[in-house]
């Protein structure tokens, strides 16, 4: 399929609507939605909606039209009309006819009133099953959707009890009811009857071998390998594959996952998501050729990306067994920059969107994982005017990210040993002894307690600030120390201070910004750093000697 670029939103409209004019809804819908990008008109917002409809995406349609309704002007009939034909495709009978009723009463039309008035007083008259009002119609499929509604809801809020009953009713009346047949499975999970769910399961497989949840559920939780080769054919929604594709990656099956991610993108070719997964999936088979082109198409079919689509999508290439070593995109980067810019205002700004938004702290790790030093300078900057424990607690735990630039950590230590909070940032709580089991030097069995604490929190922070020459120096000293028997004389505190002092002399700790001599240095960084309340600086330095 042939998609024109960097046209002008009325040009992108008139080709939507020619498109759909030669029954092309796909290439419809991609034009719509640059249309309305462009330009968020009423006109353009209903004419993605009757595009949804025709390919019956009947949820989002409603959508569309209800934005129309808060925010647009004018075109109310054709509104109405499009909610109407959506709540009666989703089943919602009731709702449709109040649309209806409304779109007649905006248009004046007397007739259509009274035809309204004869069914509603029929609906009343009747004796309604159970409290039951929607009776217009279709009436299995609408009891169907009710209680699957409220099966949802039940399950939303813990009360999984309810959410199988409602379920297991709606299995009753309708076999092969896919979403009652997996709220069914969820539920029993969340119970823990794991073995009734292995018999659901296995029942639902029996009737339906390419059931993808089930299927999933059989491999991966109950690993039921004998169930293994039904995964390649499985059938059902995306989310439905996407569980099969990650059964599939977890068991290294990956030829499995390339087959069900290619009929993913087969059956969904406007997924973003799937792209992303699709992806990984090449990624973790080793072509990483594919892996870059099915990137391309998606940046090519897409010139808009919301922040947590790419937050997520990225996340999952950077965990792939082999993971992604290419950059960003430049237009990815520029939707991360703001995004975080948004929420980085004021210092105000910036702690309250570090404390309560999620989205904008996976932005602003990503953007500094990939080297973004403009950003990094910025929110630098706020981090100098901010004063809030968490918040530095966030920018500490940079410290210990492989992904990040050097310099950029060592920008934020550096700020951080010059916060001014009454009592103390131990930095040392939030890193982990990384690289230190691997890392371990000669004779480490033989420390004593102390010097092993000793090296295993030094080392940990050289690790995070240096480029590999402050490590070997580590490991040295701490087989100095050995030899002349510190760790049975002297406290951790005093040892860690001498590996300090002797790295700062030799500049391989970078020493911070204002710093009048080597002992300020030390005793910042012994306070913030490893919160070190009590510290004798002389002997650490005689150590160090």
């Amino acid at each position: 399929m042939i998609i024109k670029f960097d046209q002008s939103p009325e040009e992108y409209f008139r080709l939507s609507r020619l498109a759909l004019e030669r029954k092309e809804p796909d290439r419809a819908m991609i034009y719509g939605e640059k249309a309305l990008r462009g330009k968020g008109t009423t006109e353009y917002k209903l004419s993605l909606a009757e595009i949804f409809l025709m390919m019956g995406r009947y949820s989002d349609a409603a959508d569309l039209a209800l934005d129309a309704l808060c925010y647009g002007r004018g075109m109310r009939g054709e509104i109405y009309d499009i909610l109407a034909r959506s709540a009666g495709e989703m089943g919602l009978f009731y709702e449709s006819l109040h649309y209806i009723a409304q779109k007649a009463h905006y248009e004046e039309d007397d007739d259509a009133l009274d035809a309204m008035d004869e069914v509603m007083q029929e609906i009343m008259s009747k004796e309604p099953e159970e409290e039951n009002l929607f009776l217009v119609g279709k009436q299995k499929k609408t009891d169907d959707s009710l209680m699957m509604m409220q099966a949802s809801l039940a399950y939303n809020h813990g009360e999984y009890q309810e959410a199988f009953r409602c379920a297991s009713e709606v299995e009753q009346s309708s076999p092969h009811h896919a979403s009652a047949q997996a709220l069914t499975l969820r539920a029993l999970i969340k119970m823990k009857e794991d073995e009734q769910a292995i018999r659901a399961a296995e029942e639902i497989v029996a009737e339906d071998p390419q059931n993808a949840y089930a299927v999933y559920l059989l491999v991966d939780k109950f690993k039921k390998k004998e169930y293994l080769p039904l995964l390649r054919e499985v059938k059902g929604s995306k989310e439905e594959l996407y569980f099969a594709i990650a059964a599939a990656e977890r068991l290294e099956e990956h030829k499995v996952a390339k087959a069900i991610a290619e009929r993913l993108l087969a059956e969904n070719p406007y997924d973003k998501e799937g792209y992303f997964i699709a992806a990984a999936v090449a990624l973790n088979g080793g072509d990483r050729t594919e892996s870059e082109d099915l990137l391309k198409r998606l940046f090519a079919l897409y010139t808009s990306y919301p922040a947590p689509l790419i937050l997520k999508g990225w996340r999952r290439l950077k965990n792939c067994r082999v993971p992604y070593q290419g950059k960003m995109p430049g237009e990815v980067l520029q939707t991360l920059r703001r995004h975080v810019r948004k929420g980085n205002k004021s210092a105000e700004d910036f702690v309250c969107s570090m404390l309560t938004d999620e989205s904008y702290r996976a932005s602003l790790l990503l953007l500094l994982e990939e080297g973004d030093r403009m950003v990094a300078g910025e929110v630098l900057d706020r981090l100098g005017e901010a004063s809030n424990k968490q918040v530095d607690g966030f920018f500490a735990k940079l410290l210990i990210r492989s992904g990040v630039d050097l310099l950029i950590k060592r920008a934020v230590l550096a700020e951080l040993l010059f916060r001014k909070h009454k009592g103390r940032l131990p930095i040392t709580q939030f890193l982990t002894p990384c690289g230190v089991s691997c890392a371990k030097p000669l004779h480490y069995e033989l420390y004593p307690e102390e010097l092993r604490e000793a090296y295993i929190n030094v080392y940990s922070f050289v690790t995070c600030m240096t480029d590999g020459a402050g490590e070997e120096r580590v490991r040295d000293l701490a087989e100095k120390a050995l030899v002349l028997g510190l760790g049975d004389k002297e406290r951790a505190e005093t040892i860690g201070g001498a590996f300090i002092c002797r790295l700062l002399s030799e500049d391989l700790v970078p020493a911070g910004a204002g710093m009048r001599s080597t002992e300020d240095s030390c005793r910042f960084i012994m306070t913030y750093v490893f919160g070190v309340s009590r510290f004798s600086f002389v002997k650490a330095k005689r150590l160090a000697a």
